[in-house]
């Protein structure tokens, strides 16, 4: 045993080095750390204010859902137990963002332990020894376990292979084994550490409650079912308790499947209940056969289930649950790990769901036959029944699992502790066949594992290929003169989030640690947003939260961006009160009419038939040759600046006398700080009385100083007047800032002019 545990510290220690490899994307050489794009921002937001205020939980932030705010819907494991640990190594932000760097990989390594162990008591230490080898290089388990990428899935990963295992001992144990009562109370600390870890915890929770249940149920053992209703009891007391106390009184979502709430609870005191009654019965009736038992069994279950549907709201939180499953919420085009396993990048491949999981993708649909089949060969071999439940409990979760992880990513690493087993045991099996024909030598097990290589191969190229390309680059130095942050849809975030706080004024400061809002937000492309809150320190109205934080909100964002009519786009801005528009390409199918074209790919300006926009003017754009998130979704990832950032402003409106019928075109160019040079341009047909109105966004004031070609500035800046044309005639006109906050209306013919030759 003790040999079994070291040979597997030696894949936990594999496992580190692997999700460590992209160590000069993550620690980018300038004090920066770089977390994973979306929620890990977000977690590290929430982590950084206990750790400021430690032992203090940020449970409500006025930073999100802008302007109303919004109560967090991460559970607070992570975060505070991070904020915890990183205290114990300094009060700075190297200390703490080393320590949230670093925590997804010690934890989604140390997940090794528990495979191995579920591989040894479902089939052999060779199968538990090969499912860790597997785990630890997986590259869907490093990714989702790597260095920075601090959210959920590592301590997820890890607490959902424990719960596995003690389903399984409690599912093969004897109920008279001293060891059993030890294996429940780790069950119950397992369970409500799942509880504060992962919104999702039920799709682990529920497969192995329900299989508990019946399988003690069926044993008929008054005794053994009153010790699971008193620890789910107490499993669903405490768990009620810190859902009372992490979420607000006036919650209007008491009982939601995809939050940790009053749900959760009332699920394991329904649990115990359940056993209790059964155990009650049985105490009465022990005479009673198997098959009536059942029969009372359902009957309880049915009422006590009934009982609980009456609640006001606990119907609704597992429609709302089984639709987040199916990913049924509007919010998928827009989501990476909701994307299916054999798509990625804009299409459908094998090599993507190769540089997911190599080609141990094709062996998913055997992961449930190989745990059925668990529970055939041991009744082949000694006629026992008794590994049945086991098989059953595991063949269905594996078949529920696998069906899901097809459908969407992120599933596919929820698959992985059993996955792997599964994996191990189809190698082992497939050397055996080899052996049989060929010989004993070189033995099954170095079989098993060139089995398991071959399989792993077909990974190289999409995954293990550029990460380690780029380590090596990182070693010999040939990255030391660049913005290594640039490397990464990430990093350039972060550089961008960071270019929108020197742009915005302290109005918009939105601090972890406020008790109130700011006066004012950044409407953001929805993938922008956590990174905008962690490294800019500014609130938005949606973010990749998505609709879960406030739906009106996150539908008012969309409806800005896909808004047609720029006075529609002013009206829903003012509303969520963001003077600020940050923008960034995405896949989605929008219309060139639409806000979020126009902005981002016309600058608001006049192009291809498209009118320009006179309420919006670019302030900023960044970071230049940075990764863009659109190549994510199958985009092209070729952007001089990916993100840009909006002012929404008034508008000086110039009004020009001409004939009627008679086109008016306007003309400014500008410069960026980022070097790029662009002419805001903007046209308009006169009126029958002759007159044209045309409203324009930026300041172009007569004492500019001349700017040169080599010259930096600090903002977009004008190159010099407006140059006003019609008919026949052109006139330089001077706007200044002032003009253009009180919406002023100016003469166009006041103007110096000329006549056009």
């Amino acid at each position: 045993m003790r040999r079994g545990l070291v040979s597997v510290a030696v894949w936990f220690a594999v496992a580190v080095v692997l999700r460590s490899l992209d160590f000069f994307r993550v620690f980018v050489g300038d004090g920066e750390v770089v977390f994973a794009a979306g929620d890990a921002f977000y977690h590290a937001r929430r982590a950084w204010a206990s750790f400021l205020d430690f032992p203090a939980l940020l449970r409500f932030d006025p930073c999100i859902n802008h302007p109303d705010g919004a109560f967090i819907p991460h559970p607070p494991l992570l975060d505070w137990g991070t904020a915890a640990i990183a205290r114990l190594f300094g009060d700075g932000p190297v200390a703490f963002e080393w320590t949230a760097a670093w925590i997804p990989v010690l934890l989604a390594s140390a997940a090794v332990f528990p495979i191995h162990a579920l591989g040894r008591l479902c089939f052999d230490a060779r199968v538990g020894w090969l499912a860790a080898a597997i785990y630890a290089a997986l590259p869907i388990c490093i990714n989702y376990g790597q260095l920075g990428n601090f959210d959920h899935h590592a301590p997820a990963g890890l607490i959902g292979a424990l719960l596995v295992w003690l389903y399984a001992r409690h599912l093969t144990g004897d109920g008279d084994d001293p060891r059993a009562l030890r294996i429940a109370a780790a069950l119950v600390v397992a369970r409500l550490a799942m509880l504060l870890s992962w919104t999702g915890s039920l799709l682990y929770l529920l497969p192995g409650e329900a299989a508990l249940m019946v399988f003690v149920a069926e044993r008929r053992d008054p005794g053994q079912l009153r010790r699971f209703a008193g620890f789910a009891l107490l499993t669903g007391v405490v768990a009620l308790a810190l859902a009372i106390g992490l979420r607000p009184a006036t919650d209007p979502q008491p009982f939601t499947a995809v939050e940790f709430s009053r749900l959760h609870g009332l699920i394991y005191l329904c649990l115990g209940a359940l056993a209790f009654l059964q155990a009650g019965y049985l105490s009465r009736d022990a005479s009673g056969g198997v098959a009536r038992g059942r029969w009372v069994l359902v009957g309880l279950g049915s009422g006590i289930a009934l009982v609980a549907f009456a609640l006001a709201g606990v119907r609704d939180a597992f429609v709302e649950g089984l639709a987040f499953l199916a990913a049924d919420d509007g919010y998928t085009e827009t989501v990476v790990e909701q994307l299916p396993l054999f798509f990625g990048e804009g299409e459908y491949s094998f090599a993507i769901a190769h540089a997911r999981m190599g080609a141990f993708a094709y062996l998913i649909p055997l992961v449930p036959i190989v745990y059925f089949q668990l529970g055939r060969d041991a009744r082949e071999i000694d006629g026992s029944a008794a590994r049945w439940p086991l098989a059953i409990y595991l063949g269905g979760f594996g078949l529920l699992m696998s069906f899901l992880a097809f459908g969407q990513v992120r599933y596919a690493h929820d698959l992985a502790p059993l996955g792997c087993v599964a994996f191990a045991w189809c190698c082992v099996r497939a050397a055996r066949f080899v052996a049989s024909r060929v010989g004993d030598r070189p033995g099954i097990g170095v079989l098993a594992t060139a089995i398991a290589v071959v399989l792993w191969l077909p990974s190289i190229p999409g995954f293990f290929a550029p990460v380690t390309g780029l380590l090596w680059h990182g070693v010999k130095g040939d990255l030391d003169e660049i913005d290594r942050a640039l490397l990464s849809v990430a990093g350039s975030q972060l550089r961008f989030a960071q270019l929108v706080e020197s742009e915005t004024p302290d109005a918009a400061q939105c601090l972890p640690t406020a008790g109130e809002g700011p006066e004012l937000g950044i409407l953001a492309h929805v993938g922008l947003g956590h990174a905008l809150h962690y490294s800019g320190s500014r609130a938005t109205p949606a973010d990749p939260f998505g609709p879960y934080i406030g739906r009106q909100n996150f539908a008012a964002v969309e409806a800005f961006f896909a808004a047609r009519r720029e006075e529609r786009a002013v009206e829903i801005a003012d509303q969520l009160r963001t003077p600020f528009i940050a923008t960034a390409a995405d896949a989605l199918e929008r219309s060139p009419l639409s806000m979020a074209r126009r902005l981002h790919e016309n600058d608001g300006s006049f192009a291809d038939g498209v009118p320009a926009l006179g309420r919006f003017r670019l302030v900023n754009e960044g970071p230049v040759g940075g990764s863009a998130m659109e190549g994510l979704f199958g985009g092209e990832d070729e952007h001089y600046a990916p993100y840009k950032l909006f002012e929404r402003v008034p508008g000086a409106e110039l009004h020009l006398a001409t004939s009627g019928g008679e086109f008016v075109t306007v003309e400014l160019p500008l410069k960026t700080p980022s070097g790029r040079r662009l002419i805001y341009r903007t046209a308009v047909q006169a009126n029958a009385g002759g007159v044209a109105r045309l409203r324009v966004p930026y300041a172009s004031p007569r004492d500019r100083t001349r700017i040169g070609i080599r010259q930096r500035v600090e903002r977009v800046t004008p190159l010099g007047a407006y140059a006003v044309e019609s008919g026949g005639r052109r006139y330089r006109v001077y706007v200044t800032e002032d003009d253009v906050r009180a919406g002023r209306r100016l003469d166009v013919a006041s103007f110096p002019s000329r006549t056009l030759e």
